[in-house]
């Protein structure tokens, strides 16, 4: 019995150690925004548009604030004008090209938060998203996935500056990738569902999310969703044959038990 219990610690040492490397993900590359800016604009669109109700189309950055500037591209007001040095028109929004609209997400979101730094595009194309739509806040999230993921605290999780230090890019890169894209997601999806527009257009904002997941989950080795499920199904597998091993130990056990403990009949 001693030699099973050794060999099924054995097996169980082995996939916690398969389990770790799938979850990690290589650190062969630095994150490309150009691969993540065109996903941005399936979401936002590409025409104009200068809604009352929507701040970002202020100058003033909240509705009736200043001037209806309009936005284009995920790109606000107050954005524009900070690019341009000057306050933007309508006519300045409605110029913008999908060029333009890159070179300023690139330069006041993905540069903000250090993302060429950042070895895994899955989770640098998230945290794009989350301060591309709520500024210091995907900050905020992204220092208390850290805390999550780690254990402890290692970032300032009520901290809503949007810069991230060289010290936060590095437990980023640090972290496992797996599990901070994961934490950081759910973090997300709770911070979503606590705005006020939820309501209204919480399900619009819920479905970005599961695409952008769905677009980088793949890229975790084997995929992390995968790994899970690979685990689950083999964990059925597996108490199935240890039961098994089990019964028949116990059964041959008793049988040499019996056998032993049998009476001697008298010649």
């Amino acid at each position: 019995m001693a030699d099973f219990k050794n060999i099924w610690k054995s097996v169980n040492g082995v996939r916690e150690l398969e389990y770790k490397r799938l979850s990690q993900i290589p650190k062969q590359y630095q994150a490309d925004f150009s691969q993540v800016f065109p996903q941005t604009l399936k979401y936002e669109g590409l025409q104009y548009e200068a809604q009352v109700t929507d701040g970002g189309a202020w100058s003033g950055g909240v509705p009736q604030s200043g001037v209806l500037v309009g936005s284009k591209m995920g790109i606000s007001a107050p954005t524009l004008s900070k690019y341009l040095g000057r306050q933007a028109t309508a006519q300045d929004m409605m110029a913008v090209t999908q060029d333009a609209a890159q070179a300023i997400a690139k330069k006041y979101y993905w540069d903000v938060i250090l993302a060429d730094g950042i070895n895994n595009q899955a989770i640098a194309a998230n945290f794009f998203d989350s301060i591309w739509g709520s500024g210091g806040y995907g900050s905020r999230m992204m220092r208390q996935a850290l805390n999550q993921t780690y254990g402890s605290t290692v970032a300032n999780g009520s901290s809503t500056t949007m810069a991230i230090t060289p010290a936060e890019l590095q437990l980023i890169n640090n972290a496992d990738q797996a599990a901070l894209f994961n934490n950081f997601m759910n973090i997300r999806k709770q911070f979503i569902q606590g705005l006020s527009g939820y309501a209204t257009y919480g399900k619009g904002w819920l479905n970005r999310l599961d695409s952008i997941y769905n677009t980088y989950i793949g890229s975790f080795g084997t995929s992390a969703k995968a790994v899970m499920a690979f685990a689950k199904k083999n964990m059925v597998a597996i108490i199935g044959v240890s039961v098994g091993i089990a019964l028949i130990t116990t059964l041959f056990i008793e049988l040499a038990t019996k056998k032993q403990s049998a009476p001697v009949l008298a010649t």
